[in-house]
């Protein structure tokens, strides 16, 4: 059974390295699987890559801020009942201040 071209179709020969027809270089089949697989593997892995950057990405995006945000916000609420409590020490220590400043008068 002959072979032929995979790009033209003609008839190739039986040693031929390039297709008459066409000039391109014949590939032999385990050229070929090994091509189609390195092809396909690429294929695979454009879309794996695409969906990570669509849709895990952004969901990952937020799942980060939304940590970010609420250890930020635990934060602020431990400043300000740090403030808060500072600010009631100092005022106690105001009213102690004068009282001490009356009592002598």
């Amino acid at each position: 059974m002959g072979r032929y071209c995979s790009y033209c179709g003609t008839k190739l020969r039986e040693n031929g390295n390039f297709c008459e027809g066409c000039g391109k270089k014949i590939i032999n089949e385990e050229e070929m699987k090994k091509q189609m697989t390195i092809e396909i593997e690429k294929e695979i892995t454009e879309k794996i890559e695409k969906k990570v950057r669509d849709e895990i990405e952004p969901r990952l995006r937020k799942e980060i801020e939304s940590e970010l945000k609420k250890k930020n916000e635990k934060k602020f609420k431990n400043w300000q009942t740090t403030v808060t409590f500072l600010t009631i020490i100092a005022f106690l220590l105001l009213i102690f201040l004068l009282a001490k400043i009356f009592s002598t008068l």
